[in-house]
């Protein structure tokens, strides 16, 4: 099902381009929970980069659900995403080629902002204080939770212009394709499944 006449994929081209940051990140520290405290410039600059397209992608999905979104914070974003689709806050998100399940959004479950949100914020208020927190485990949380976020954004997009969209149609209509984080394999065009 190909979409005619879209809107720019430019939310999907900023989350490749992060993707494509960790992945070379990787190559000098593997992302493994033992390596979750490192922290260093690069981390807190995916953090920050991710964190603030996560809130622009935010405040685009609440638009498509009839809300002026441009004044809104984190908690009326949380607010608003979780009663108009509740089933975000409980999307995981797997790194597979290191074994890695995250689950971004889950603060969200109680009614509370992710922890990668929490460290985001001070690292940028109070960064003398808080740089330890801009390590390799908010970064990969921040970038995992902007897969969910633009994943539903583009889903909720898609089905407004051309009827309803799964995320498999979703999936296939964002490319170039995700290399490093992969939501559940029932997420993906049977083709495409893999095992996580």
């Amino acid at each position: 099902m190909a979409i005619v006449h879209t809107k720019s994929k430019i939310h999907w081209s900023f989350f490749i381009a992060l993707e494509q940051d960790v992945e070379t990140m990787t190559r000098y520290i593997e992302p493994v929970p033992q390596n979750y405290g490192a922290y260093s410039l690069e981390m807190c600059r995916i953090l920050f980069a991710a964190a603030s397209e996560c809130e622009i992608v935010l405040k685009e999905l609440a638009k498509l659900f009839r809300f002026d979104s441009e004044r809104f914070n984190i908690d009326r974003l949380r607010e608003v995403i979780t009663v108009n689709l509740p089933e975000l806050a409980s999307e995981k998100v797997f790194i597979r080629r290191y074994g890695l399940e995250l689950d971004p959004w889950s603060n969200w479950r109680a009614n509370q902002n992710p922890d990668w949100w929490q460290s985001y914020n001070s690292v940028k208020h109070q960064r003398l204080d808080n740089y330890d927190k801009g390590n390799l485990q908010n970064a990969l949380n921040a970038v995992a939770a902007l897969k969910v976020a633009t994943v539903f954004y583009y889903r909720k997009e898609f089905s407004a212009r051309a009827g309803l969209f799964s995320f498999p149609d979703t999936l296939q209509e964002l490319s170039p394709e995700s290399r490093l984080f992969f939501l559940a394999p029932n997420r993906y065009p049977s083709l495409l499944r893999i095992n996580v």
